[in-house]
């Protein structure tokens, strides 16, 4: 039958207030067995190990001796062109001049085309130049 005659049914209970009571039971002694187990076992999580002297410092800092175009290009503030500019400065410099770092400190980076003391202060908290310890850095082409 369809239409206004058509008599209401009753909802469907998929379960009757007695499996519900019981599954609610078991649900609570389940949790309750697990806090028990936790209570008595806690789980300790090892420490991270402590980070090195240099580490707040460094940990966001590039190396313009080394940096790719790419990391150097994701600095904010720095533009492809700037990332290119200095990339192809430090390949010309260590052509030029094989035993020697083309940056010795972060204002060497005024030497690269298009560099200003505003544009390399805004650039600073991002880049980092290492003390030389030894010979020349290892070149970055591929």
């Amino acid at each position: 039958m369809s239409g206004p005659d058509r008599e209401p049914t009753a909802p469907v209970v998929f379960w009757t207030p007695r499996q519900r009571r019981i599954a609610a039971l078991a649900a609570a002694v389940l949790v309750a067995a697990l806090a028990v187990r936790l209570w008595e076992n806690p789980v300790e999580l090892a420490r991270a190990p402590e980070p090195g002297p240099r580490a707040a410092e460094l940990a966001d800092r590039l190396d313009p001796n080394v940096a790719d175009e790419t990391l150097l290009a994701a600095i904010p503030h720095m533009s492809d062109r700037r990332a290119h500019a200095i990339v192809a400065y430090r390949q010309e410099f260590t052509r030029r001049h094989p035993q020697r770092r083309a940056f010795n400190s972060v204002e060497d980076l005024l030497a690269v085309a298009g560099f200003t003391p505003e544009s390399l202060e805004q650039l600073r908290p991002f880049l980092f130049v290492p003390p030389a310890t030894g010979p020349a850095l290892p070149s970055t082409r591929l």
